[in-house]
């Protein structure tokens, strides 16, 4: 599908130590992703840019989780620029609808929202759209959010995540030389404090290996090696994801190198309505190349 450049709308209150200014953008087409060009400010400097969709975030990073994100893909980290990518979330597509790209309707609000942090001058934000054809509905929503958890325990510290969502990556930051060995398991929402089962279990050091081997390039932030849980790199399903069903629930079991702050910054996809094609499928309206025809 062709990609479409075309100017990122100005920002509004761009200030340091100012919180959200404002970028609003127009619904209609798929967004793939956007690359924001800082002018007076470094990538340190943004403590947070956060995107929403009809007053729901699907993006919160701040400026330095984000250039971590392109360096884990092998692609260059340029100064003076940020990449807020929807394009590649799923890197694969389910019965010949493509998952990638944020989908929008013009009646969509989107807001992108940027804190800085203290400074002196007077910085700017502008930036560039790709783009790509509006698709017809949006049943797949993308996400890429970062979260913490205070953890007081160095072993079998657990955090648990949503099911409903199909897991592209899961990147942990922890403390000191960081996590260790991870254990994901997958049980009922009904049954919480139960084990469940295990579905994964690797140390950090098999964990790089297997990642190297895959393309990724393992990463360190602000000191401390970062644990890369990316189920793409161990053949969890031809979407290159872990789908959770929205009855279950994912509970990451890890080891702490020190207590404190462990941050986990998540890219997954979540289903939020019909899948089109499988609907035409369905009825009977698709043709030799699994295209609609009606």
């Amino acid at each position: 599908m062709k990609n479409y450049p075309s100017v990122l709308p100005p920002f509004v209150g761009v200030a340091f130590g100012a919180s959200n200014a404002q970028c609003v953008l127009q619904g209609g087409p798929t967004y793939d992703e956007i690359i924001f060009a800082l002018s007076g400010c470094v990538a340190a400097d943004v403590v947070n840019i956060t995107m929403t969709i009809n007053g729901e975030t699907i993006f919160s990073m701040s400026g330095p989780q984000m250039n971590m994100m392109q360096a884990y893909r092998g692609l260059p980290v340029i100064s003076g620029y940020l990449t807020m990518r929807f394009a590649d979330i799923a890197m694969k597509t389910l019965d010949a609808q493509n998952l990638t790209g944020l989908a929008t309707s013009l009646a969509d609000s989107i807001i992108i929202y940027v804190t800085l942090g203290a400074g002196s001058g007077t910085p700017s934000i502008t930036g560039e759209l790709h783009t790509s054809v509006g698709k017809y509905s949006r049943w797949i929503m993308p996400y890429q959010l970062a979260t913490a958890q205070n953890a007081s325990l160095l072993t079998d510290q657990l955090f648990n995540l949503p099911g409903g969502f199909g897991y592209q990556t899961i990147h942990m930051i922890g403390q000191s030389t960081g996590i260790s060995r991870l254990q994901v398991f997958r049980q009922k929402v009904t049954t919480p404090g139960a084990a469940g089962t295990k579905i994964w279990d690797r140390v950090v050091g098999m964990n790089n290996v297997q990642l190297a081997r895959n393309g990724r390039v393992p990463q360190t932030f602000g000191g401390v090696p970062v644990f890369h849980f990316d189920p793409s790199c161990s053949g969890f399903g031809n979407q290159a994801m872990l789908r959770v069903p929205k009855e279950d629930i994912l509970t990451l079991d890890y080891n702490n190198a020190a207590t404190g702050n462990v941050t986990f910054i998540s890219e997954a996809i979540k289903q939020i309505g019909p899948n089109p094609h499988m609907a035409a499928k369905a009825a009977g309206t698709l043709n030799a190349n699994n295209r609609q025809t009606a």
